[in-house]
């Protein structure tokens, strides 16, 4: 067996150096870690505080990789099938550096093995938070369109995106309900002009925010459309425009995530082009 080495890392540029080349084999399926470095590479207290940044290495390279932008879950990558000891080395380092973890997302096997020897280690019981299915985009399937047009948000819109964007926290990710941080993402997607709405009479009723761009591709994300506005195709054609919009652009595919539990969200996306790439899992760490 290849004797193990972790390294955690001041400096995200020294971190990608490692990581990157092998995220990039898999870069569709890689999306969330390679976009979340490329951010933290040109801002590095963006996401509010030091990311921790690890790799597990052997003889042959990287292991595992590690990323944490507290105080969110550990993201982990890992290009080999069995890293039972790499895990175990990761969860040590982290103890004996009182590195406290809300939860862990990962593929589905690499993050339900972290989540059950964390508890195993330190008593703290998980669960389920999430089930994902990550989906990758190279060619637009036109929806049916419904009425209105797609168009960037701007600052007039911003109170009311804010609104649904704390919808969308209460509705998809309730764990990570943070009015704040709703708050500073639609102003951010405005002024860098990646947040859309669909609009229709003159009125937003749909929105959605290209995310992390990577080497080649770049993801969609915040699709949401107000209960009372929905099943109208709005989301749909929003998510079929922007992603058309970023293939025009130069970007060669687009991918997103979706919650498993939701079926029509699973179905809509792949009516437009979405083909499944990949399954994750959200464990959450602590009582509920």
């Amino acid at each position: 067996m290849n004797a193990l080495q972790l390294i955690q890392f001041d400096d995200v540029h020294q971190f990608m150096n490692l990581v990157e080349p092998v995220l990039l084999q898999a870069e569709a399926i890689n999306n969330l870690m390679l976009g979340i470095c490329k951010r933290l590479e040109t801002d590095p207290t963006f996401y509010g505080s030091l990311p921790f940044l690890a790799v597990v290495v052997d003889a042959d390279g990287l292991a595992l990789a590690a990323v944490i932008t507290p105080p969110h879950n550990v993201i982990l990558y890992s290009p080999c099938e069995q890293v039972d000891a790499e895990v175990d080395l990761l969860i040590d380092h982290l103890i004996e550096n009182n590195i406290a973890l809300p939860g862990v997302v990962g593929p589905v096997e690499l993050a339900s093995a972290f989540a059950g020897r964390w508890m195993e280690r330190t008593g703290i019981p998980h669960r389920l938070g999430m089930a994902e299915r990550a989906y990758m985009l190279r060619k637009v399937i036109p929806p049916p369109q419904p009425g209105g047009l797609i168009r960037l948000a701007i600052d007039e819109d911003a109170d009311l995106l804010t609104a649904w964007s704390i919808d969308f926290q209460k509705e998809a990710v309730p764990d990570e309900y943070n009015p704040a941080a709703a708050r500073r993402t639609v102003l951010l997607g405005i002024e860098t002009k990646r947040l859309y709405v669909w609009e229709d009479g003159g009125k937003p009723v749909s929105e959605a925010i290209v995310t992390r761009p990577t080497q080649h591709g770049i993801s969609v994300a915040l699709v949401y459309t107000p209960p009372e506005l929905r099943r109208r195709g709005y989301a749909s054609a929003c998510v079929a425009a922007i992603s058309q919009r970023m293939l025009d652009q130069g970007y060669e595919f687009c991918t997103l995530f979706t919650n498993l539990a939701n079926p029509i969200s699973n179905s809509i996306y792949q009516k437009i082009g979405y083909e499944p790439i990949g399954d994750f899992s959200m464990f959450l760490f602590g009582e509920e």
